[in-house]
């Protein structure tokens, strides 16, 4: 698969903040736009282009990007891939096992992006807080990071929407 360069992730930043941000306001007037659709396909929408904005984040590219920034990758994919299939395989038995189970689009978008934060949230973890990164000889981790004011924002905006999307699950149920 090709991925995006790095201006790639500045923009899935900007998309999945703004997106972040409509969608929380979406969820307490319930604007409509379109006047064919509801509140809650809004709603939906809305979160496809925070989904989309992390999508793009997660497929561009580093400024620098060597082999441990790829073993990295490789990791956080590998165990975001791991969860995502327990999880699927779990729901998938439980609603074999109750005939109650009732799953539908909404539950599979949200282990989508549930397997898109895990996979930031640990790529971005391993990038920044392994001990064997240096960024410059004579500087700590923690000088690294607060060079790199995109990596803040990217951090900051995987969290918010973290948090925004269990808010939404549990004000859904």
């Amino acid at each position: 698969m090709r991925m995006y360069d790095y201006r790639g992730k500045i923009a899935g930043v900007m998309i999945t903040a703004v997106s972040a941000i409509l969608l929380t306001i979406q969820r307490f007037t319930h604007f409509v736009v379109l006047q064919k659709y509801t509140a809650l396909q809004h709603y939906y929408f809305i979160l496809f282009f925070v989904l989309f904005g992390l999508y793009m984040m997660a497929n561009s590219r580093e400024k620098m990007d060597d082999e441990r920034v790829k073993l990295i990758r490789a990791k956080a994919f590998q165990t975001a891939f791991n969860l995502t299939v327990t999880i699927l395989l779990a729901v998938g038995v439980s609603s074999v096992i109750s005939s109650a189970a009732n799953i539908d689009g909404k539950d599979l978008m949200f282990i989508g992006s549930f397997a898109l934060v895990i996979y930031l949230g640990l790529f971005h973890a391993g990038l920044y807080f392994d001990n064997t990164w240096e960024y410059e000889e004579d500087k700590s981790w923690i000088e690294a990071v607060r060079k790199n004011w995109i990596y803040k924002i990217a951090v900051t905006v995987i969290f918010v929407v973290v948090i925004v999307l269990l808010g939404q699950l549990f004000m859904l149920k």
